[in-house]
């Protein structure tokens, strides 16, 4: 990161869509690049696929990243 120039925040959240909306609503954004992504994971249980739903924002000159 260059130091003294902040421009992404990310968060973790339940429901993607539902942050996005209170995005929309709370900042006038009408811009929102979405991308789902699966790939093959191992956990105590075994192997298999997880998902993941990504969200990406910019309000101003911030980038919010939604996971």
């Amino acid at each position: 990161m260059i130091e003294g120039y902040h421009y992404q925040n990310a968060y973790v959240t339940r429901n993607i869509d539902k942050a996005v909306d209170a995005f929309r609503s709370r900042s006038g954004v009408t811009q929102v690049s979405q991308i789902e992504v699966t790939t093959e994971v191992w956990t105590p249980k075994g192997s298999g696929p997880a998902t993941n739903r990504l969200a990406f924002i910019w309000v101003d000159n911030m980038q919010y990243e939604l996971i």
